[in-house]
């Protein structure tokens, strides 16, 4: 098996977290792609997926997999089956987490560009919705009970937030949610899968890489 990923992106970092958590990150191999809109994608990660986007994954027969979601919810049914609990109320919650989660890094990828840009009215907007995110979650009456791919996508996103826009210092607004991202930090699936290259202006994978 193999994952196309970059140690810039959320949502491959999501992948990784799950194949971690799942215990068979040893079974897959990583093969670093340079992706972004202004160039054509690696030809093995086109070959793979007509989006040319990250992340990709190949499963043991060759069929590729495609949207984080996708790729999580496949590895949890070959090698799991609790990180994306099946039952129809817990699976609608977690979901509503990971969408909230992916929605987040996504704001948090578009105001770094638009700050490059200098578009002082676009930043703002999208730290609005930034703020207004984490204040949601912060009161999610279930935040700190059992972990599943909801929360992790949480986490994940927190942990984007730090990596390209650490000057918001969201923790001090938010303390209750930083305390609870510190406890997930320390599970060993956080080890190793971090957002490890130092963030441009503008970023190469500057597109919606789900």
């Amino acid at each position: 098996m193999k994952l196309f990923y970059s140690t810039r992106s959320p949502f491959t970092r999501k992948v990784r977290l799950a194949l971690a958590e799942l215990d068979v990150a040893d079974k897959v191999d990583l093969e670093p792609a340079d992706v972004a809109f202004d160039r054509a994608p690696p030809p093995a990660v086109a070959a793979a997926n007509p989006l040319g986007q990250l992340p990709t994954f190949v499963d043991d027969d060759g069929v590729a997999w495609f949207g984080s979601g996708v790729i999580c919810e496949w590895l949890d049914r070959r090698f799991g089956g609790w990180l994306c609990p099946a039952d129809p109320n817990l699976r609608v919650e977690w979901r509503r987490r990971e969408a909230l989660a992916d929605g987040l890094a996504e704001k948090t990828l578009r105001r770094l560009v638009e700050n490059g840009r200098g578009n002082t009215e676009g930043v703002a907007s999208l730290e609005a919705a930034i703020w207004r995110s984490l204040e949601y979650v912060e009161n999610l009456p279930c935040l700190g009970n059992d972990i599943d791919l909801g929360w992790l996508a949480v986490a994940n996103a927190l942990d984007y937030l730090d990596f390209r826009a650490g000057e918001l210092d969201w923790r001090n607004r938010r303390p209750i949610l930083a305390r609870w991202q510190a406890t997930l930090r320390e599970r060993p699936s956080f080890s190793g899968t971090g957002f490890c290259v130092k963030p441009t202006v503008v970023p190469a994978e500057v597109q919606p890489c789900l």
